[in-house]
């Protein structure tokens, strides 16, 4: 079996960070974020999220430096502070005594990634890291088809830890068998969506992949 693994929501209970960037810059400038904030932001790009902080709280600061203000504090929150997701060391060392192979695919930026995974003693457990910069697009079909492409592998060999509706429904289109992983902060349930649905990674154990290959 070929492992792919997700990192935030899935790996890596990073999400709530996400949730709250806006709002936690805002207050860096004394300013009281609206109740809405997270709502409006969600499904912004960082350029985007900076424009709109920029326009409807009249900052003085440039979209670049809003930008360049959020980055700097998501890398702090990576590389001092972001945990793992309970279970996840016992479930990466159950396939790694299988001699499976394990990849990161994520949209966040690589070393965002590397920072955390180094931190958390994780980076070893994966052969690569890979990640939407890699391949100039969105966590989509294509995206999975360039990751088969790179690493190899056919389809049916992989399969896919997630947490993103979206992300499962385009690995599905490519043919890989996805676990669906419960976030929190997840917009969508996945649940419907997954070819097995876990709560936490307790849920899963040495005997779940017997038959994975």
């Amino acid at each position: 079996m070929v492992g792919l693994f997700d990192v935030d929501g899935t790996i890596l209970d990073s999400m709530g960070i996400y949730e709250d960037l806006g709002k936690i810059y805002l207050q860096g400038k004394g300013i009281v974020a609206k109740e809405d904030l997270n709502d409006v932001l969600y499904p912004m790009t960082f350029q985007q999220s900076a424009s709109y902080l920029k326009n409807h709280y009249e900052l003085d600061d440039s979209i670049d430096e809003i930008i360049s203000s959020l980055q700097k504090y998501l890398y702090g929150y990576y590389a001092n502070e972001v945990p793992l997701k309970e279970g996840i060391i016992d479930i990466l060392n159950i396939l790694k005594n299988k001699n499976d192979s394990l990849y990161i695919v994520s949209s966040s930026p690589k070393k965002l990634i590397t920072i955390s995974f180094q931190r958390l003693n994780i980076y070893h457990y994966f052969k690569d890291i890979l990640t939407c910069d890699d391949f100039k697009c969105q966590k989509d079909k294509q995206f999975y088809l360039k990751v088969l492409k790179r690493i190899h592998t056919k389809a049916n060999e992989c399969i896919l830890f997630e947490d993103s509706v979206s992300s499962a429904i385009a690995a599905k289109q490519c043919g890989i068998k996805v676990i669906g992983v419960k976030d929190d902060y997840a917009r969508e349930n996945i649940k419907n969506i997954a070819d097995m649905y876990i709560e936490n990674w307790r849920d899963l154990n040495e005997n779940s992949f017997n038959n994975s290959r």
